[in-house]
């Protein structure tokens, strides 16, 4: 409990550290702006595809990850924007093995994990014309979880925060569409006894609606 209470010390310090940073950033764009605009724009993003838990105390492979939610884009130049998401996230792995038997039916055998979270993606974007790259840091709030054998369903002391990098690249159609793909790896273990890190690697859609 006292080494998690250091973690979590650290890395609130390292996020008030980053949004100093982010702030002093943004007020310097807009203390030389001068007659520019900086444009702000708001919309929705899915993503679609897998994820996994390195490290976790069951033998599981990737399975169907997926998240939806909204999403800001402040364009501070025609290259770089700071884009802040928000967003509700499902990761799955799991493993089956099949059993031959004598009889009609074989014997099935399932494990898996399943989490859920509230992120919040923090990414900055560039543009090199129609194509773009991003990259950042991603917090998390883990909301809820299951571990399952067969028909025995347990749920895991969870670690409610979570952080990781997130980064992807794309194509942007006129500032309106993004469609790309990004990754996210995870640097703490999601559940106390679990000690699953995961990670995810998804399809997305983002559109800016106003």
């Amino acid at each position: 409990m006292e080494e998690c209470r250091k973690i979590y010390i650290s890395i609130m310090n390292a996020i008030s550290k980053i949004s100093l940073a982010a702030f002093l950033f943004l007020a310097v764009q807009f203390s030389f702006a001068g007659e520019s605009f900086i444009l702000v724009k708001f919309g929705f993003r899915m993503g679609l595809g897998m994820s996994h838990f390195h490290n976790h105390v069951l033998e599981l492979d990737p399975s169907l990850a997926y998240s939806a939610g909204a999403v800001a884009q402040i364009d501070l130049n025609d290259r770089l924007s700071i884009s802040p998401e928000l967003q509700y996230s499902v990761y799955n792995a799991n493993s089956k093995k099949v059993s031959k038997v004598d009889n009609d039916f074989d014997i099935l055998n399932e494990v898996g994990v399943e989490l859920h979270a509230l992120e919040l993606p923090l990414l900055a974007r560039y543009n090199f014309g129609n194509i773009y790259a991003e990259a950042g840091p991603q917090f998390g709030w883990n909301r809820y979880s299951k571990l399952y054998r067969n028909a025995d369903y347990r749920s895991p002391e969870l670690n409610p925060f979570a952080f990781g990098i997130a980064a992807g690249l794309g194509t942007d159609s006129y500032g309106i569409l993004l469609l790309g793909v990004r990754g996210y790896y995870s640097i703490l273990e999601y559940a106390k006894d679990a000690k699953g890190i995961p990670w995810s690697f998804q399809a997305g859609l983002s559109a800016f609606l106003f």
